[in-house]
C-alpha cells in the first residue's frame, strides 16, 4: 500500500511496524506493517510519481558468520536478510544511469 496522503508520523510508524516489536497501525480500515520483505526499495513507485531522479539507499544487514547460526533465531534472521536482499537487488536493476544508489558498508555494526 502506498501512503500518499494523511499523517506523515502515522505513515512512518506504519512503515516501521514489525509484529511483536512495534504494533501494527490501522489506516483506512487496514492493519499495516512494514513492507520490507514485499518491497523494501519501491523504485517503481517513485518512477510512477514522475520523479526525474531516484535517490535510493540499499541497506541490508551483513550475514552472520557460520558460528553464529547456532539456533533457530539467527537462522530465521539470515533467511529474512537473504529474502530482503534478493527482493531489493531486483529493484536495483530498475535504476538507470541518472539515478543514485547509496549502499553503505554496515560490516561490524550491530543488526
Amino acid at each position: 500500500m502506498v501512503l500518499g496522503s494523511g499523517s506523515l508520523p502515522i505513515s512512518v510508524r506504519a512503515s516501521m511496524s514489525v509484529p511483536r516489536i512495534f504494533a501494527p497501525v490501522e489506516i483506512d480500515d487496514r492493519i499495516l506493517v512494514d513492507g520490507g520483505i514485499a518491497n523494501n526499495l519501491p523504485v517503481e513507485v517513485a518512477e510512477e510519481m514522475g520523479v526525474d531522479r531516484v535517490i535510493a539507499i540499499g541497506i541490508t544487514s551483513p550475514l552472520p558468520n557460520p558460528e553464529q547460526l547456532d539456533s533457530v533465531i539467527p537462522i530465521i534472521e539470515q533467511l529474512t536478510t537473504l529474502l530482503t536482499y534478493n527482493q531489493m537487488k531486483a529493484r536495483f536493476d530498475l535504476l538507470d544511469e541518472s539515478d543514485v544508489l547509496i549502499t553503505p558498508d554496515l560490516t561490524g555494526l550491530p543488526a
